[in-house]
C-alpha cells in the first residue's frame, strides 16, 4: 500500500513505477477508481498508456470482480487509484445507486475492502497489486492518528505500507523558472518528500529517507539526481560537512547545487550509483 497526504505524490510515484514495469516488459493495469487518469501527464513519466490495462470503477465490488480477472489473467502490476473513492455495497441495491438517506451503514466499507483484498489474495500467485489510499483519522482511547482507509483488515492483509509525506511550507518547496508565454517567473517546481515503510513482512521495517519530487517544469517525478545524491551521503560515498557535499575531490554548497553537479555530470552519478551497490 501507497499512502500519505495530499500532494505527497502517491500517483506521480506509481505512475513511475508503471513504467519501469513496461519498459522491463511486464504487463501492467490500472484501475482508475478516481476517474481521474490522464494519458498525456502519464507520458511524461514514460507511460506508455497504448498498452497499459485501464479500467474505470465505482465500487468495491467491481474493483474485485475485475481484479480477480486480471490476476488470473496473469498480469504483473495492478494499480488501485484509490481505494478511498470506492463505494461499499451499502450505497447499492441490484446494481442501481441508493438514495443517499438509505446508504449509512457502519463498518460496511472496511469489511467490503478486506473481503475484496481477500478474495484477490486466494488467488494472487504472482501478481504485484499496490493499492494506493488517503489519510484518515483514527481516534483511540488517549489520541487521534493517521492511518490509510481500509481498516484493520487490509492492513493485516498487506504486506508492505510505504506512507509518503509532503509540507507545503516555503521551506519544502523547490524553486525554479517557469515559462508562462513570454514572461519568466520563479515559482515551487517541486517539493521534498519523506519517505517511510511502517510495515514490511521482509526487510526494510522502519526504513526511511526523502526525495524531491518535480511537479511543473521541464522535467517531472522523483528526481534521480537528488535521491542519489542523499543515498550517497547515507552510504558515505559523498561526504557531507555543514552545506558542503564533496564527491571525488569536488564540493558543492547546497544540496540543489549538487543534485544539479551530479545531473549535469553523468559519469559521477554512475559512479556513485555503483559505489553504492
Amino acid at each position: 500500500m501507497i499512502w500519505g497526504n495530499r500532494s505527497a505524490g502517491k500517483t506521480l510515484f506509481m505512475l513511475q513505477q508503471v513504467a519501469l514495469a513496461q519498459a522491463s516488459g511486464l504487463s501492467v493495469a490500472w484501475i482508475d477508481a478516481e476517474r481521474q487518469y490522464d494519458k498525456d501527464w502519464a507520458s511524461r513519466f514514460g507511460v506508455d498508456s497504448d498498452n497499459l490495462i485501464l479500467s474505470q470503477v465505482t465500487s468495491i465490488a467491481e474493483f474485485a470482480d475485475q481484479g480477480v480477472e486480471l490476476v488470473r489473467a496473469g498480469v504483473d502490476l495492478m494499480v488501485v487509484d484509490s481505494v478511498s473513492s470506492l463505494l461499499p455495497q451499502s450505497y447499492f441495491d441490484d446494481g442501481e445507486m441508493k438514495d443517499f438517506a438509505k446508504t449509512g451503514q457502519i463498518g460496511t466499507y472496511s469489511k467490503n475492502l478486506t473481503s475484496a483484498c481477500n478474495m484477490l489474495n486466494s488467488v494472487n500467485q504472482n501478481t504485484a497489486l499496490v493499492l494506493i489510499s488517503q489519510v484518515r483519522n483514527e481516534f483511540g482511547a488517549m489520541h487521534a492518528s493517521l492511518k490509510p482507509m481500509g481498516g484493520k483488515g487490509v492492513d493485516h492483509l498487506n504486506s508492505t505500507s510505504i506512507k509518503l509525506w509532503s509540507s507545503m511550507a516555503a521551506s519544502e518547496q523547490i524553486e525554479g523558472k517557469v515559462s508562462e508565454g513570454d514572461i519568466i517567473l520563479k515559482k515551487p517546481v517541486g517539493r521534498k518528500v519523506k519517505w517511510f515503510i511502517d510495515k514490511a513482512r521482509g526487510p526494510g521495517m522502519g526504513e526511511e529517507g526523502e526525495y524531491v519530487l518535480y511537479f511543473k517544469g521541464d522535467r517531472v517525478g522523483i528526481d534521480r539526481a537528488s535521491e542519489v545524491l542523499n543515498l550517497g551521503v547515507l552510504y558515505g560515498v559523498i561526504k557531507k560537512g555543514g552545506a558542503w557535499y564533496t564527491m571525488y575531490g569536488h564540493q558543492e554548497q547546497g544540496g540543489e547545487s549538487a543534485a544539479k553537479y551530479l545531473r549535469e555530470n553523468p559519469e559521477i552519478m554512475e559512479k556513485v550509483v555503483a559505489e553504492i551497490g
